[in-house]
């Protein structure tokens, strides 16, 4: 039936039992984002009620601690998005295996995770770039940044961020996509 919850898959995996279930409810994701709101910014900006019905979210809970897991895969959504298949990883980095092992998302994908999930990761991905990418802030004022002078983008600087898109040999992003993460960041921060 439609309206049946997903079922929970039971792994165990060295001796630690794991339930891995598919979130499907806005309500079921966001106190876990909550926890760490700044990390998770950006996949608090997919519970938009446009964005939500193209990402898949799974949690796995155990006894080393939880994961949770959200996957972008619609072609719709990178169109208007600009940002194609996605992968937000946030948790107990064994948790975050076994939901890898089971719900592994597209091959190629705009990778959110912590360092230390680079050794989990590195057995389902092949990671392109050696370093994290750096961190920046959104505050009413602006964009801040902590290593370097930065701006919010708009429009006008589709151009450029293509061309340092597609020289990394990466899809481009879209005029709209840029302001519309903006103003979604802006009203989650």
């Amino acid at each position: 039936m439609e309206n049946d919850p997903p079922p929970v898959e039971v792994v165990t995996k060295d001796g630690v039992t794991y339930r891995i279930r598919q979130l499907t409810e806005v309500s079921q994701v966001l106190p876990r984002l909550e926890r760490d709101r700044v990390f998770a910014v950006y996949a608090i900006c997919q519970l938009e009620p446009e964005r939500f019905p193209y990402t898949r979210w799974y949690v796995a809970e155990g006894e080393t601690g939880e994961a949770l897991v959200m996957s972008g895969t619609d072609s719709l959504r990178s169109e208007f998005y600009g940002f194609g298949a996605d992968l937000f990883c946030m948790g107990d980095p064994e948790a975050l295996g076994v939901i890898l092992s089971l719900h592994p998302g597209p091959r190629f994908v705009y990778l959110w995770a912590r360092p230390e999930h680079r050794p989990i990761l590195k057995r389902h991905y092949y990671l392109q770039r050696g370093a994290p990418a750096p961190a920046y802030g959104v505050t009413d004022e602006g964009l801040l940044s902590f290593d370097c002078n930065a701006r919010i983008l708009t429009g006008t600087d589709v151009g450029q961020v293509n061309r340092l898109i597609w020289s990394m040999r990466s899809p481009s992003i879209y005029p709209g996509a840029v302001n519309r993460q903006r103003n979604l960041v802006r009203r989650v921060c």
